[in-house]
């Protein structure tokens, strides 16, 4: 309880009795102090803020207070390293404990030692550890609580002449199939350029200047990455990742002396541009999204899925890496294994796609600024997203260089953006459009668009249509192209009846789109529902040339075997 002395300081006898009452106090003080002694910090207190100082990282305060013996045996240097690197390689957090009352509260005997039991639990890279331990203080000379310390204070069985390490089990990320068990996005191997500082020759800046503009990275940034802690004369510092295949460029390369390349696990996507905004990319995560993601397992070392596929279906893809927190003795062997977390494999996703499909149209349309999306209209299952033109995902995963970034930015035809899901006609995306032309199969309610096979089938908005608006317009659809002054009447076929509707619009700039919507689905195993959009085909021949574009995707369809 806190004690308040007041005092009138408003006149001259006020503060004259003010600083008698002053004097007095400290003379009081000072026969307390030198007579019955200080209040001592009791051990359970002391043990509270060391612990606290521990959770702040602040390790150099925590050496205050352990005892001379602790301190002769252990150097400040010694001591904050090891909690440094022990505490830091397992990626301690939210550390807390729970402190036992003693069981007898009284002060013993000058120079006595005190046991105080607790609880120490702490986040790590390898879950949450938790484990029961005893804190020694002894009273010194002034009678002040002082604790003893060794290494065991850091882990039981950790002896001072041990070492802790962190064993990683890499886990693989789940693989991303087509609805034939084509796959479409797996592990794959690159080639991992670095540097080994010990080998640099005697000319070292002309050797990283030359690495430098090989790589495209600034010598700073390459400088940054040797100079790092744990770097030693003998370590293989990677610097960029490049393609297996990139052999003039790795040629060039190793032509530098402490240049080495070795083979890297990376996510590989086998078709590139064709499903580029399909799939997306995974990149390494970054600090905002760690911070997001807290607490779900990830770490600054994680991939994680940045567009598409990859993002949507994180969760499910994510690889879970496992950690084997061991303590070693001097030889180096493992004696000890403090906390193992095994490696989970990320769950593989089947999509309902048919990459062949997929392939053709884009073929099709990589020439043009264009966008198709396919779908099963009796179930919702989309069987083909394309974009053009696109990039690569496999670039995202190497890692662009400054002036590849830059051109693919820069460039005119917009790769990056993803058409089928801009606003276009009438207010909608393609995919949007294509998704309520599937009300003519199901008596006017738009079904959902389904990614994954198998997925149940579900409406979206009832009644976008009255079953005899859709009986109605369906008719129309098989009339565009039957009848010969029909506007889809391209799209007709000997061997099996078709339905389409085409449709223009202004875009900004003065260009036109020109898009089909094209239905095959009467006596039909393989229903297929087409929407394809197409920018700038005024002078081109209109909807004539998108229908021919998108017709190659039915002629396709309809001639593959099986599902």
């Amino acid at each position: 309880m806190k004690r308040t002395i007041h005092g009138n300081g408003n006149t001259e006898s006020g503060r004259a009795v003010w600083r008698s009452v002053l004097l007095m106090g400290i003379l009081l003080m000072g026969l307390l102090v030198s007579g019955c002694g200080k209040k001592q910090t009791q051990p359970e207190e002391l043990l509270t803020e060391y612990l606290q100082l521990l959770n702040e990282k602040n390790y150099e305060e925590m050496y205050t207070y352990l005892s001379e013996e602790a301190r002769s045996t252990t150097d400040k240097e010694t001591y904050v390293n090891r909690y440094k690197n022990i505490y830091g390689g397992i990626q301690a957090s939210d550390i807390r404990a729970e402190i036992q009352e003693p069981e007898d509260k009284k002060a013993g005997k000058k120079g006595e030692t005190r046991r105080v039991a607790y609880t120490l639990t702490m986040d790590t890279v390898a879950g949450e550890l938790s484990f029961d331990t005893v804190a020694l203080f002894t009273e010194n000379e002034e009678g002040v609580y002082k604790m003893s310390w060794d290494s065991q204070d850091i882990f039981p069985n950790l002896y001072n002449t041990d070492k802790v390490r962190v064993k990683v089990t890499r886990a693989k990320r789940g693989v991303i199939y087509d609805r034939n068990q084509v796959e479409l996005a797996r592990e794959g191997v690159a080639s991992s350029v670095g540097l080994v500082p010990g080998k640099l020759p005697e000319d070292r800046d002309s050797a990283v200047t030359q690495l430098s503009e090989l790589l495209e990275m600034s010598t700073e940034k390459i400088e940054k990455a040797l100079s790092a802690g744990w770097v030693r004369e003998d370590t293989f510092v990677p610097l960029r990742t490049v393609a297996k295949d990139a052999s003039e460029l790795k040629k060039q390369l190793l032509e530098i002396p402490g240049v080495m390349i070795t083979d890297t696990m990376v996510r590989y996507y086998p078709y590139g541009e064709k499903t580029a905004h399909l799939l997306g990319y995974v990149q390494n995560i970054t600090a905002e999204e760690l911070e997001k993601r807290s607490g779900q397992g990830y770490n600054q070392n994680s991939i994680i899925g940045k567009a598409g596929v990859e993002r949507t279906y994180e969760d499910q893809l994510r690889p879970r890496d496992g950690y084997s927190i061991q303590i070693l003795d001097e030889n180096g062997d493992v004696k000890d294994t403090v906390l193992e977390k095994p490696a989970e494999d990320g769950q593989n996703v089947r999509l309902s796609i048919d990459i062949t499909l997929q392939q053709y149209l884009f073929q099709e349309l990589e020439e043009d600024r264009a966008c198709a999306v396919a779908m099963d209209p009796t179930t919702g299952e989309l069987l083909a997203l394309v974009s053009t033109p696109a990039y690569d995902s496999n670039d995202f995963v190497m890692g662009y260089t400054s002036s590849a970034w830059k051109a693919l930015n820069e460039d005119e035809a917009r790769p990056l953006e993803n058409r089928y899901q801009s606003t276009w006609e009438q207010g909608k995306t393609p995919l949007e459009l294509c998704t309520r032309y599937t009300a003519l199969l199901n008596g006017g309610d738009c079904l959902e668009p389904q990614l994954l096979l198998g997925a149940e089938k579900k409406v979206q908005k009832e009644q976008v249509f009255s079953p005899e608006e859709a009986e109605q317009l369906l008719t129309e659809m098989y009339q565009n192209v039957e009848k010969p002054d029909g506007s889809a009447h391209e799209a007709q076929r000997k061997d099996w009846r078709m339905a389409g509707l085409t449709g223009s619009a202004s875009m900004s700039g003065g260009k036109d789109l020109g898009w089909f919507v094209g239905l095959s689905a009467e006596d039909n195993d393989r229903p297929l529902l087409l929407t394809v959009m197409i920018e700038d085909v005024k002078e081109r021949g209109g909807s004539t040339y998108v229908i021919s574009r998108g017709m190659k995707g039915f002629d396709v369809y309809r001639n593959e075997d099986g599902q």
